[in-house]
């Protein structure tokens, strides 16, 4: 999972493969390898490319690893999705919204589902 989040940030940040790897200290086919889902980073190297990318493992909500069911769904669409042009990704959200739309903090408290409204044909 981490391999595609990897290579994607590396190429937003505008560093090579031999760039990120120097930073990190290791070699650069070490991070072809990781990036192409062959090698897995030990937590001590994730933990440094992580950082290297300016990318907070919390908006996971949690550790890197995750355990929990959800956690893994929700990652699992991430990945799907992630390369998505634009135009699909407001497709998916705006269908998502009519299912389910936000309802303020306000009305709502800490752990509590919103109410459904009534669904409408799509």
């Amino acid at each position: 999972m981490f391999n595609k989040l990897i290579k994607h940030l590396r190429k937003q940040r505008k560093l090579t493969q031999s760039g990120l790897a120097e930073k990190v200290g290791v070699g650069w086919n070490h991070i072809a390898r990781i990036e192409a889902g062959i090698a897995r980073p030990s937590m001590e190297l994730l933990e440094k490319i992580l950082a290297e990318l300016q990318f907070d493992p919390i908006i996971f909500g949690g550790p890197v690893e995750t355990t929990n069911e959800r956690d893994q769904m929700l990652a699992s669409i991430v990945s799907y999705i992630e390369y998505w042009p634009l135009e699909e990704l407001e497709r998916v959200y705006n269908v998502i919204r009519l299912l389910h739309p936000a309802v303020s903090s306000k009305s709502t408290k800490s752990g509590e589902r919103p109410k459904k409204k009534s669904a409408s044909p799509l």
